[in-house]
């Protein structure tokens, strides 16, 4: 596979800063693929910097689950979204892309560990949520995924620009 650089070195992202956008944020889009047919999927994310690796959980059925046990390598980006930079025709953003390979965790254990992995992540007061989500019963329906970094790249445009529009009120 050919490695792919940025055209212009200003807008390329350091890892210090792919690994913030990573942490600050919850939502990731992955695009799949099964018979030369593409698929996309946004979803929630807890993210662990040790192992360099995305968790999600889902349905244990689905579209989402075909295409991934087709094909397990998955392309996927994280998207901060500044807004439109006026008088500059430009977007201020940061955007992280990434291929990994999907796997699942089978082990009630480590699901269990995943999933309170990812509540710590998302909740203010965990325990309660945890209590109430993470019991024998609830394993047998939820499948738990993890997306190997394989490789990361991150764009960016420059956010500190004055003038900023949020989309908010294009009316």
């Amino acid at each position: 596979m050919e490695k792919y650089h940025l055209r212009r070195k200003e807008k390329v992202m350091e890892k210090d800063e792919i690994i913030q956008v990573l942490k600050r944020n919850m939502i990731l889009t992955i695009a799949l693929s099964m018979d030369n047919i593409p698929y996309l999927v946004t979803m929630d994310y807890a993210f662990d910097e040790q192992e360099m690796c995305f968790y999600f959980h889902c349905a244990r059925t689905g579209k989402k689950i075909d295409y991934i046990l087709s094909n397990s390598v998955v392309w996927g980006q994280i998207l901060e979204d500044e807004g439109y930079i006026l008088n500059e025709c430009s977007h201020a953003y940061k955007s992280v892309h990434f291929r990994g390979q999907v796997e699942f965790l089978e082990e009630i254990s480590q699901k269990k560990e995943i999933l309170s992995f990812m509540i710590d992540q998302f909740e203010q007061n965990p325990e309660p949520v945890k209590k109430r989500f993470i019991n024998d019963s609830s394993m047998e329906n939820v499948r738990v995924g993890k997306i190997q970094i394989i490789e990361i790249m991150g764009k960016k445009e420059s956010t500190d620009k004055p003038n900023i529009r949020k989309k908010t009120n294009f009316a």
